[in-house]
């Protein structure tokens, strides 16, 4: 059997986790369908997948993570670290403290890290330097899991971004980069990364909107907030960094140069904070019917 755990600790985590709980449950599955002679495990082929999931805590507000296992179809955490918010460099210290004796006490094989938020490079650093006890009975017999980070190489090329940084410092100490697009891999190999640690695998984040696109299209979310048919725009500000500074400057112009005839504009906003306060202050064009502020909804739903 080999020992995945899975860290999530921030929205996006959650719905790229999605798709990697289906594929493990349906490898398992597989096997379990398989007559026994066809499951070598004295060689590692075929082996059954015990998954543990990790959530930090890094989103703690039920509306912002709680739902998100729901409605994906995401099992419960086996581990809540319940880090909390802090600073960038709180809330990341904070982190590494409380994940690094789950990591002793659980051993996984491999260490399973998507995107780009403080949870993804605070348990990738500890990984990286962690040393399983020599008596250990981990059957890899590594001295520290396997790192794999999925959704690597993408780059924005703006290191104002705290979500830059921890892309770059991540890919740098993976041992295995699992990219969604060309550009990851084009990125990668101009950072010097070596080919073979390049995986192309697909979109997980796509492949969660395909499973769950029905029970969306099937939802009266249109009817319950009475949006106007037949053509409206939606928009989801969220980042903290589309709603300050220079940034918002390129969101609000975004806004004003929308198209005006026969649409009206639904904000929806997913209240991180300070975020609301910018809100109230915007100004675009009013060439633009803004419908209402809207708080968060559920995932699916929006």
């Amino acid at each position: 059997m080999i020992k995945i755990m899975s860290i999530a600790g921030a929205r996006p985590n959650f719905m790229k986790l999605a798709s990697i709980v289906r594929a493990i449950e349906s490898h398992n599955q597989r096997l379990e369908e398989e007559t026994p002679d066809k499951d070598d495990t004295t060689t590692g082929r075929r082996q059954s997948i015990k998954h543990i999931i990790v959530h930090t805590g890094q989103h703690y507000d039920a509306r912002m993570s709680h739902s998100f296992f729901e409605d994906l179809g995401i099992p419960k955490p086996d581990i809540n670290l319940e880090v909390g918010s802090g600073s960038h460099a709180a809330q990341t210290a904070e982190i590494m403290k409380r994940f690094e004796p789950v990591l002793l006490q659980e051993q996984p094989d491999v260490l399973l890290v998507v995107g780009d938020v403080n949870s993804t490079i605070a348990c990738t650093l500890v990984a990286s330097k962690i040393q399983y006890p020599e008596s250990s009975n981990n059957r890899s017999g590594r001295a520290r899991p396997l790192i794999v980070h999925v959704e690597a190489g993408l780059r924005s090329f703006d290191r104002d971004m705290p979500e830059e940084i921890n892309r770059i410092l991540t890919d740098a100490i993976s041992d295995l980069l699992f990219v969604t697009e060309e550009s990851g891999r084009t990125n990668l190999l101009q950072e010097g990364v070596p080919e073979n640690k390049i995986h192309f695998v697909g979109n997980v984040m796509i492949d969660t909107l395909k499973q769950h696109l029905e029970r969306a299209d099937s939802s009266d979310i249109r009817k319950r907030l009475d949006l106007p048919p037949p053509m409206f725009w939606s928009r989801c500000i969220a980042h903290p960094m589309l709603t300050a500074g220079k940034h918002w400057n390129r969101s609000s112009g975004v806004l004003s140069r929308l198209p005006s005839r026969n649409i009206s504009f639904f904000l929806y906003i997913r209240g991180q904070g300070t975020a609301w306060n910018h809100m109230v202050s915007i100004s675009v064009s009013k060439k633009i019917k803004i419908l209402r502020w809207q708080s968060p909804l559920d995932i699916l739903i929006f």
